[in-house]
């Protein structure tokens, strides 16, 4: 068995994505739809990967009908950054460096940014580096910020749920 860094409890569930991630989202999209909970946290730390695992997690995500909260934990780049915007609220520890790394000529990336509702493409455009989480939230990348406090330990330590 595969572990897939999830855990669902009642109507919430918890998604981890950490580091190279890609090798996990074929799996986990396939349980996403099952699991007919209304609230779905993503933890981000990770560098990102390859467009098109990325764009099947952001349709798994956005097709469930739940509120879905991202978490940016460390580092959010390129892909791994696309998959933090589609929250619907976005929280970032102080921390965080957040970079919507967008490749020369990868315009499907750009795309994709663009048409998400809760960035404007001035923002896209102008993040050519790492930003702060002050950045992040003054460009609308980010909605909020997280206290130092957050229990990482407790929540970020991804216990993994076996596929049957």
């Amino acid at each position: 068995m595969q572990p897939i860094p999830y855990r669902v409890s009642g109507n919430i569930c918890d998604i981890w994505l950490l580091g190279d991630f890609d090798a996990t989202i074929p799996l986990l999209c396939s349980v996403l739809p099952t699991l007919g909970v209304t609230l779905i946290k993503v933890y981000i730390d990770s560098l990102g990967g390859a467009l098109p695992a990325a764009k099947l997690l952001m349709a798994a995500l956005q097709s469930c009908n739940a509120t879905i909260v991202t978490y940016c934990m460390g580092l959010a780049r390129s892909t791994a950054s696309l998959l933090f915007m589609v929250g619907d609220d976005r929280f970032v520890l102080p921390t965080s460096r957040f970079e919507p790394y967008i490749p020369k000529g990868e315009t499907a990336i750009l795309s994709l940014f663009a048409s998400l509702p809760s960035v404007t493409s001035k923002a896209v455009f102008c993040c050519k580096r790492w930003v702060s989480p002050h950045q992040a939230v003054c460009l609308g990348f980010a909605t909020g910020y997280l206290p130092a406090s957050f229990p990482i330990h407790s929540q970020y330590t991804a216990p993994y749920e076996l596929l049957p």
